[in-house]
């Protein structure tokens, strides 16, 4: 759609995934910076309370330097009986949970430390159907931050969402129902031995409802960018593009 509008001197927003293919990411690279500042591409939890707990967090140096970021979701799609007969199973449509549900936590990894230096993917089918796009992911990226990212993502187990982040003063954890952040990593036992450091700050977010937060506010926040100066950062678009090459390389790796 953005090249059917070349012409357009108008504002875009679009629903992720802004390309389906590497060479429409290449040559997406290469449009004028102009261009790429009038497109806001929208990923969830960008906008999400969780996401403004982390950048609080890594502002505010409350864990120390981050080491670590990981993420388990899962939820059971493919297993229900029409699952074969969905989009979401056809490799024509999309590659599976890796670019329907891991493209959103590969774009958040990069939105807050940095550029990829290198993945590594493992891909498996676990539900009795085969023939579509595999229905779990693992996947670990080096950041250019020296942080280490973890992602796991499954259509084929119970619904489960984890996220912790990792730092060398403490941790922080999300459950899908509430955060939880400790801190400091000097937190002893009555025999001077390492314990858990307490427990300093828990919030409540209902995983259900923070997408759909973050949806909102991802609207207001391109109507903003309108009203308010007239141009997007450009390096939000770049990162939008930068959020694929995970599943253009699960895609070549995996089948």
């Amino acid at each position: 759609y953005i090249d059917m509008l070349e012409g357009y001197n108008g504002y875009l927003l679009v629903e992720k995934p802004i390309v389906s293919t590497k060479e429409q990411t290449e040559r997406l690279w290469n449009i004028p910076l102009e261009r790429k500042s009038r497109i806001k591409v929208n990923y969830n939890l960008l906008y999400s309370s969780v996401t403004r707990c982390i950048k609080e967090i890594l502002s505010d140096n409350q864990i120390g330097l981050p080491i670590s970021f990981d993420v388990h979701t899962c939820q059971g799609l493919a297993h229900k009986e029409d699952y074969k007969n969905t989009w979401r199973s056809n490799i024509r449509e999309s590659f599976g949970v890796m670019e329907l549900v891991g493209v959103h936590y590969i774009n958040l990894a990069i939105s807050l430390f940095g550029k990829i230096d290198h993945s590594i993917i493992d891909c498996f089918w676990k539900a009795d159907y085969k023939a579509g796009p595999p229905d779990t992911v693992f996947l670990r990226l080096k950041m250019s931050s020296d942080i280490c990212v973890n992602l796991f993502h499954s259509y084929a187990g119970p619904f489960f969402i984890r996220m912790m982040l990792m730092g060398t003063d403490g941790y922080w954890e999300y459950d899908g129902s509430n955060t939880h952040l400790h801190y400091p990593r000097n937190t002893f036992d009555n025999n001077n031995r390492f314990t858990t450091p307490p427990l300093v700050k828990r919030e409540t977010f209902e995983f259900s409802h923070i997408w759909k937060e973050s949806l909102f506010k991802s609207v207001n926040a391109f109507l903003d960018g309108i009203r308010f100066s007239g141009i997007f950062d450009p390096a939000e678009f770049e990162i939008a593009l930068a959020s694929m090459e995970p599943v253009f390389e699960s895609r070549n790796q995996c089948l």
